[in-house]
């Protein structure tokens, strides 16, 4: 399909838009001034078509970046290097062997011996029929053990001889950085209450080129249970292991089942936010049928009734929650005279949703009376829908608050009138999630009618500004390391199709009113985050969205210079960063250039 402003037509029609929304909210003069510095800027570039837009992560200044940012960090920790604190903390990899990795093993096995930090040592678990392997390089060493037909008795035997602090399990394709461990045994020492610490990790290549990294978010369960971010390397507190190896059969996939496990005994688990580990060797995922029983035991272990299934790219997972039951979903929908938009949407409804305890609630703002428009008069009068006038200028969180005064639902479905529903099971989906106890707001993947991403959950800069991740990006693609396709926690996601619990709602205040177009769902989200729940966004309910018609429609402005700087008053912790957006990361993914 084509996108938006990719033939000449499109493109006019685009800006034709732009201008008549920053008209109708600012008037000619600022709209003159706007025009005057986009033409002095873009000359007759602007009326050509748009190109695809090019992800900044897939573009090959990314690359560049990259190496000036590990030059950076690099620089760093040797001018911070605190001395007095390395070895104060002792580490034991167990390092599964493959004789199709030998030569990995030998790198990775040398990149331990040129650390900074010395309190290490190694246990290689070869498989008894792994014959092939030849171990003699390594015998003679003190520093590294060789186990075959190990099981969990034998390694636990080998932790007691060793008494290290942490224990970390790892494949033999991962190679460190000189000053991955003593980052990692500073990180420990000062962070001494958390149980388990991960890192970011990249490939190298051949000629020792560090790229494709993976730049990762801050812990979340509800994400892990979906992509297996700890990978490659975590380390593990000594007595979380010895407990779950004591008490627990491990089954094939054992580093994942493992680590399952032990985070069933602590969720104190920390990010190290810079890449102490890089892959020699692509990943493969010939283990993700244990893996899935392995996830689905551990939720059972929890009490979460669910199924799992492999998610929408490899190595992913999706959390099939069961649905025991359907509580009222109340269904609000503000609309300003768009009766043609409304009307697809609410047929959309009716056609697509196996979801059946439901209202339907609309909130319209009109121009002027709706008895002046026979048409849109009639179709209220048609729909077996209850139908709510607002009298003033368009508010979304004030329509929204009034149709919740209307509803009888437990729970509130929040929908712009500019979307369309495209598959029957989408509210099933969102209302298995939300009905988890810890879950406050559930938000589905947003496409554009030429099948691209418009929303994928809602992330914050330093800024306080937030922005949608992966917008334009083509529906099926994997977003930056599987972002835009999995099941996910995030600060915020999009009004435009929000669902919480009614009680949650009325617990943190509703919508604040002073927001009248934009960050009302962000507050929102972000209040609700603080009352102690999740906000989860899913790529498993799919809508089509054609991005906020009604604002633009009412006029609203594209430049919410006011409600941002309130926004930012009120929630002064963003300045902190967003937890689920690595630090070193600027406008979408791409890598910030202030270090």
């Amino acid at each position: 399909m084509s996108y938006i402003g990719s033939t000449r037509f499109k493109k006019l029609k685009k800006l034709f838009m732009i201008a008549r929304a920053i008209i109708s909210r600012w008037g000619w003069g600022y709209f003159f001034y706007i025009a005057k510095l986009e033409f002095k800027k873009q000359k007759l570039s602007i009326l050509k078509p748009d190109g695809k837009p090019i992800p900044l992560f897939y573009r090959d200044s990314f690359q560049s970046d990259y190496e000036k940012y590990l030059d950076s960090i690099e620089n760093k920790i040797i001018t911070n290097l605190d001395k007095t604190k390395l070895n104060q903390i002792k580490i034991t990899f167990f390092i599964f062997c493959d004789v199709s990795q030998i030569n990995n093993l030998k790198s990775t096995v040398k990149s331990f011996f040129e650390q900074d930090f010395n309190n290490w040592n190694i246990v290689l678990l070869i498989e008894d029929n792994d014959d092939q392997i030849d171990l003699k390089q390594f015998q003679n060493d003190n520093k590294i053990s060789i186990l075959s037909d190990f099981n969990n008795d034998v390694i636990l035997k080998k932790i007691s001889e060793f008494e290290p602090n942490f224990i970390g399990f790892i494949n033999s394709n991962v190679i460190l950085p000189s000053y991955s461990l003593n980052q990692f045994s500073t990180f420990m020492h000062n962070s001494n209450d958390f149980d388990i610490f991960y890192c970011d990790h990249d490939f190298i290549d051949k000629n020792k080129k560090q790229h494709k990294p993976f730049f990762k978010p801050d812990w979340s369960l509800v994400t892990f249970r979906s992509f297996n971010y700890l990978f490659p390397l975590c380390l593990i507190k000594k007595t979380l292991v010895e407990q779950t190896l004591k008490n627990n059969s491990l089954s094939n996939c054992f580093i994942f089942d493992l680590l399952l496990h032990c985070i069933n005994l602590s969720k104190k688990i920390f990010h190290i936010p810079l890449p102490l580990c890089s892959l020699s060797t692509e990943i493969t995922f010939s283990d993700n049928e244990c893996k899935k029983r392995a996830l689905e035991n551990n939720l059972k272990e929890n009490k979460i009734d669910a199924k799992i299934e492999s998610g929408l790219l490899p190595n992913t997972f999706r959390i099939h929650y069961n649905l025991k039951s359907q509580p009222k979903v109340s269904i609000l929908i503000p609309t300003k005279n768009n009766r043609p938009i409304l009307k697809r949407c609410i047929d959309s409804i009716e056609k697509n949703t196996n979801y059946k305890n439901i209202e339907i609630i609309i909130i319209d703002s009109p121009v002027s009376d709706i008895y002046f428009d026979p048409t849109l008069k009639k179709y209220y009068e048609q729909i077996p829908h209850k139908t709510v006038t607002y009298n003033g200028n368009f508010n979304f969180s004030k329509m929204n608050n009034l149709a919740v005064k209307e509803a009888t639902g437990d729970l509130l479905l929040f929908l712009n009138d500019d979307t369309k529903i495209l598959d029957d099971n989408w509210l099933n989906e969102m209302v298995s999630i939300l009905l988890e106890d810890d879950v406050g707001v559930v938000g589905p993947k947003l496409i554009f009618d030429d099948d691209t991403i418009q929303h994928a959950g809602i992330t914050f800069l330093k800024t306080g500004s937030g922005f949608h991740p992966f917008m334009k990006l083509d529906d099926d693609a994997e977003g930056y390391c599987n972002f835009a396709n999995i099941m996910k926690e995030c600060l915020a996601v999009t009004g435009a199709c929000l669902l919480t619990k009614r009680s949650i709602f009325e617990q943190v205040g509703q919508f604040d009113e002073d927001f009248d177009v934009y960050y009302g769902d962000s507050d929102l989200c972000l209040k609700i985050r603080r009352a102690g729940y999740k906000i989860i966004y899913t790529p498993f309910t799919k809508l089509l969205h054609e991005g906020s018609f009604t604002i633009r429609s009412s006029g609203a402005s594209y430049f919410a210079v006011e409600a941002h700087q309130r926004f930012l008053e009120r929630w002064p912790e963003l300045k902190n960063g967003d937890p689920f957006y690595h630090p070193a990361l600027d406008w979408d993914y791409s890598i910030s250039k202030i270090r």
